[in-house]
């Protein structure tokens, strides 16, 4: 029998070895992670095993564990449903903020499984902002890669939003120096512009966000609104400036707080927190002058608009229409008596007309007799 352990102990060996598997992935999944700093770094490797035993998955920093090496380490544990053999471990290391010194080889360690390496280059890139002024005749940007990197394996372009940028009448773009100026801006330019760095390597994309500041400015309203009873009120505090403000409403001079009946929220066209002013039904005691006050905490500075809100009663569109019945109805009152008068004078001339013909008529009778009466 002992024989028999002895021949089988080796063909053990092999079947657990088949049978037992330990794998690890590392996301992202690049060889070479370009970070720009002061911008956060974030590994996770997951670690698979069938074995029984526990699955320790280790990130190190070069030679040191990454947990000396002042990252937040994150472990979470997953089984198979049913199969608690079957473990799977993920392990993230995390760092808010970056610096030259953590560009470096990371690599995961786990007991019966090949290691896997990654290697974070982390850019040190400058920025030249620019603040914006009235009739400004251009503003500058530029983006500087101090880290020391070929300029050939990367490409650089300009960015606002999700547009990328080309040179026209609005802007001049120098790739020598990797600066965009904005030709006769407006404040309408104003925002966050991305240079944004396509490493040629495996495609990966870097965004170093520059700012074309701005002081708060809100475009006027109306100079007053008149509503009914009744009617629901919108107002939009329009405000051009970057970065964003603090919008905060007045009333008469007096500080809007939410309630149920003023709702104070994002505007859905400009996004500006607090920028629009709703109320569903106004009444009269929602007639007054409203203010919307823009706080900008970069530059110190505030912008406000007004608008007067007048509100009338329901029947007031009513009134002139009633005004103009009642003036027809009069009218015709006396357009009426008038003409009544006018038919009684004219039927009394008309009697005397008759009156008069009669009594000529007689009186020709009586000659035509007294001329008889003479010739008899």
């Amino acid at each position: 029998m002992a024989k028999l352990f002895k021949l089988l102990a080796p063909l053990a060996v092999v079947i657990s070895a088949v049978y037992v598997h330990c794998e690890l992935t590392i996301e992202p999944n690049y060889a070479t992670l370009y970070v720009v700093a002061p911008n956060g770094l974030n590994l996770t490797c997951t670690g698979e095993d069938t074995t029984e035993g526990m699955v320790d998955v280790v990130w190190y920093k070069g030679n040191q564990k990454a947990a000396d090496a002042g990252f937040h380490v994150v472990t979470k544990m997953s089984y198979v449903p049913g199969d608690r053999s079957h473990q799977t471990e993920l392990v993230s290391i995390q760092k808010t903020s970056t610096s030259s010194a953590d560009s470096e080889e990371y690599r995961c360690k786990l007991t019966g499984a090949q290691d896997r390496t990654i290697t974070v280059t982390v850019l040190n890139v400058t920025t030249t902002n620019s603040e914006y002024v009235k009739n400004m005749h251009s503003a500058t940007l530029a983006c500087n890669m101090a880290t020391n990197i070929a300029p050939e394996k990367y490409t650089m372009h300009w960015q606002k939003g999700d547009k990328k940028l080309v040179k026209d009448d609005k802007y001049d773009i120098f790739e020598a120096n990797n600066s965009l100026v904005v030709i006769d801006p407006i404040r309408n330019d104003c925002g966050e512009y991305f240079c944004v760095f396509t490493f040629k390597e495996n495609a990966q994309v870097a965004k170093v966000p520059v700012n074309f500041y701005a002081a708060p400015y809100v475009r006027k309203f109306d100079k007053s609104k008149n509503l009914i009873e009744g009617d629901p009120l919108t107002l939009r505090c329009d405000v051009v400036g970057f970065p964003a403000t603090a919008i905060t409403w007045f009333k008469d001079d007096v500080r809007i707080e939410d309630h149920k009946k003023i709702v104070v929220t994002v505007d859905d066209h400009s996004n500006n927190e607090d920028g629009m002013l709703q109320i569903a039904k106004v009444d009269f005691d929602d007639k007054g002058k409203y203010m919307c006050l823009a706080y900008s905490s970069y530059f110190n500075q505030s912008a406000n608009g007004t608008i007067v809100v007048r509100v009338k009663d329901k029947l007031a569109a009513l009134w002139p229409f009633l005004g103009i019945v009642a003036e027809v109805i009069v009218l015709c009152i006396i357009i009426f008596i008038y003409e009544k008068k006018r038919s009684k004078s004219e039927d009394e001339v008309n009697d005397a007309d008759a009156a008069n013909s009669a009594n000529a008529a007689d009186h020709k009778g009586k000659d035509e007799v007294r001329q008889r009466n003479v010739r008899a």
